[in-house]
C-alpha cells in the first residue's frame, strides 16, 4: 500500500483532467499533487492497489465498449433512409417517358416530363413517410438493447463516481474524438436519467422496467424489453 502520500507532480492537461481525478478516486486524501512524498510498500497493500487498478480498468473498458455499441446503434439510424432512397427510384416515370417518346410527339413528351418532375416527388414523399413510420413501429430506429446496457453501466459507474465526474470523462473522450458530439449528448441524457432515478430511490431494475413499459406502449417491441420486464417482475415475486 502506498504510504502517507501518493505524489503526482505533473500538471499537464491530461494529468489535470484525467489522471489526477482517478488518483483522487483511488487514494482519497492520501493523494497529493505536489512533489514526491514518502512511499512505503507492503505485500497486502500492493495486492489491494493492483485490485483497485484492475477494477477501474475494467470499468473504463466497459464504458468504451458501451460507447462502441452505442455508435453502432446510432449508425443504424441511417439504414432506413438508405432503404427508402433505394425504393424511391422513379422507375414508373422512366417507363412512362419511354412510351411517350415512342409516339414521337415532342410537345406531349415535354408536357409529360414536366408533369412527372412535379408529381413524382410528392408520391415518393408520401411513400417515404409510410416506410419510415413502418420502420419506426418495428423498432429499427432505436437499439433498445444498447440503451439498456448503457443504463446498467451508467448505474455501475455512478457507484464509484458522481454524475459530474462521469460526464467529465465522456466529455474528455469526446475531445479525443473517441465519442462523437451526438453520442456525447445522448450519453449525457442517459447518465442524467439514471442519476435522477437513483436520487428518487429507484433501483436500476425499476428504472429499466419503467423504460421497458414506456417503450412497449410506444410500439417498440423487442425481446430484450420483454425479458427485462419479466426479470423485474420475477425479482419482485421472489423478494416477497
Amino acid at each position: 500500500m502506498i504510504g502517507s502520500e501518493v505524489p503526482w507532480s505533473c500538471d499537464c492537461f491530461l494529468c489535470r483532467f484525467f489522471v489526477k481525478p482517478l488518483l483522487k478516486l483511488l487514494y482519497g486524501s492520501r493523494f497529493c499533487s505536489g512533489g514526491v512524498g514518502p512511499v512505503v510498500e507492503s505485500n497486502s497493500g500492493v495486492v489491494a492497489e493492483e485490485e483497485s487498478k484492475k477494477e477501474l480498468a475494467q470499468l473504463v473498458k466497459a464504458l468504451r465498449e458501451a460507447v462502441v455499441e452505442l455508435r453502432e446503434a446510432l449508425g443504424e439510424l441511417g439504414n432506413p433512409l438508405n432503404q427508402v432512397a433505394a425504393m424511391s427510384k422513379p422507375e414508373e416515370v422512366i417507363t412512362t417517358l419511354s412510351s411517350v417518346e415512342a409516339e414521337g410527339d415532342d410537345k406531349d413528351l415535354k408536357t409529360e416530363r414536366s408533369r412527372a418532375s412535379k408529381e413524382k416527388p410528392i408520391t415518393s414523399l408520401s411513400e417515404d413517410k409510410k416506410t419510415l413510420k413502418r420502420l419506426g413501429s418495428e423498432g429499427k430506429y432505436v437499439n433498445l438493447k444498447t440503451l439498456m446496457k448503457f443504463m446498467r453501466l451508467a448505474n455501475l459507474l455512478l457507484d464509484r463516481v458522481d454524475k459530474d465526474m462521469l460526464i467529465h470523462y465522456i466529455t474528455f473522450m469526446n475531445k479525443l474524438n473517441l465519442v462523437r458530439d451526438d453520442e456525447l449528448e445522448l450519453l449525457k441524457v442517459i447518465i442524467d436519467l439514471v442519476d435522477e432515478g437513483r436520487k428518487r430511490s429507484l433501483s436500476i431494475d425499476e428504472q429499466i422496467a419503467m423504460f421497458s413499459i414506456i417503450a412497449d406502449n410506444f410500439g417498440f417491441r423487442d425481446e430484450l424489453v420483454d425479458s427485462e420486464l419479466m426479470t423485474y417482475v420475477l425479482k419482485l415475486i421472489v423478494s416477497k
